[in-house]
């Protein structure tokens, strides 16, 4: 449906609910917690942000924490993680970072797949994990760089780092949500918990098989470092899977704050008794079947209203951004549940 604003223009409202539900997941941009500080130098890769959104994040509360020093940590080290799958690369002598893109099964042409594997073994690591979807950093950086260096950097149009990402896409490497979450966890955990080889994770199994290596708790419960697990929403076949950097509760005059700035529709979903729990976000999100820029490495913001079981989400490709509100879940799928390393 569409609302008017104060400007006389009109903005669509796209609400989801449990009896209609027929589009695909939408994806979103990372922006850190460091450029609502105003603080861009901590921005790996500067990418559109409509001014709408980016007013929106500037009003979300900050972090607060009873063990603030603890989550500041974890915070620290998943900044890490997205640090090193994020390079350097040395490109024409210059350094330079690039997001990591987005890897899931879509075929390659095999002489790209073999360039992959050639590069690999010249720099001593398995070719294997980066094609599934579930390198290390190293692994991922090691055969990126060697592909560099052969030459199949393409030319242009684009920056450097958006061109490192396209090459990614089309020699079929890169992370997918499941690989991204692995190393996220393995990097925070106080006690490393079961994981599986790469290829083999997705966290499927965390409520039987590995129950003894994950603690099921709420989305109010939620701090840096857990795991969220989202189930797919038809016509899509694959689940979601990200990594908690905040969560904090937005009192009545942060969320006064954000209805007036972003209108009727958040304001209205922001008026009921709530709480309202604010969530970052960390994952790898899809790219569809043709490489969107927006896959790969982000960090977004979901609203989880825990009276009324449910989730807003933000698309920021759209100006101004698309509020969707859902009782299944936030992204376009459905929330499944939130996991604790034991």
């Amino acid at each position: 449906m569409t609302i008017g604003r104060a400007d006389g223009a009109e903005r669509t409202l796209r609400v989801r609910d449990t009896a209609e539900d027929d589009t695909p997941p939408t994806t979103r941009r990372e922006v850190p917690w460091g450029i609502r500080a105003g603080n861009a130098a901590r921005h790996l890769e500067r990418m559109p942000q409509t001014s709408d959104y980016l007013a929106f994040l500037a009003a979300v509360p900050a972090p607060a924490s009873a063990n603030a020093a603890r989550d500041k940590a974890v915070q620290g080290k998943l900044d890490g993680v997205r640090e090193a799958f994020s390079g350097p690369y040395v490109v024409d002598g210059a350094q330079v970072t690039a997001r990591p893109m987005f890897r899931m099964n879509h075929a390659r042409p095999a002489a790209k797949v073999a360039m992959v594997e050639t590069c690999a073994a010249r720099v001593g690591v398995p070719a294997r994990p980066a094609i599934y979807g579930q390198p290390t950093p190293k692994q991922l950086v090691k055969i990126t760089q060697a592909l560099i260096d052969t030459g199949c950097l393409p030319k242009g149009p684009g920056d450097v780092a958006t061109r490192i990402r396209q090459m990614q896409w089309d020699h079929g490497i890169g992370v997918d949500c499941a690989g991204y979450s692995k190393e996220a966890i393995a990097a925070t955990a106080a006690r490393r918990p079961e994981l599986y080889a790469p290829g083999n994770e997705s966290f499927r199994d965390l409520d039987g098989k590995r129950a003894g290596s994950f603690a099921k708790l709420s989305v109010a419960d939620a701090r840096p470092g857990d795991l969220i697990t989202l189930d797919a929403i038809a016509p899509e076949v694959w689940g979601h899977n990200v990594v908690v950097y905040s969560r904090t509760t937005a009192d009545a005059s942060q969320k006064a704050v954000l209805g007036a700035k972003h209108g009727p529709e958040l304001a209205a979903f922001l008026a009921s008794a709530g709480p309202h729990h604010v969530l970052e976000v960390d994952s790898s999100w899809g790219a569809g079947s043709e490489g969107n820029p927006c896959g790969g490495f982000r960090r977004d913001t979901w609203i989880y209203d825990a009276s009324t079981k449910t989730w807003g989400s933000f698309d920021p490709r759209t100006d101004p951004p698309r509020l969707e509100l859902s009782s299944r879940g936030p992204s376009g799928d459905a929330y499944h549940g939130t996991y604790r390393p034991r």
